[in-house]
């Protein structure tokens, strides 16, 4: 999985591209939470348009 980020005046937008499973959602967790620490941070945008795969089993 890869997550492009790209950021202007409070809005951060992340492009997922492949697999989000249970080897890789922490990845996603740890763009997200840098993005909500961001200071000027009003909106979060996650594009999942790209992901191939989404497993939600354990």
């Amino acid at each position: 999985m890869t997550i492009t980020v790209s950021a202007d005046t409070g809005a951060v937008r992340m492009y997922v591209d492949g697999e989000l499973d249970m080897a890789t959602a922490d990845d996603l967790r740890q763009a997200v939470h840098r993005g909500v620490g961001r200071p000027d941070t009003t909106v979060i945008v996650v594009d999942v348009d790209q992901v191939c795969f989404c497993d939600c089993g354990w």
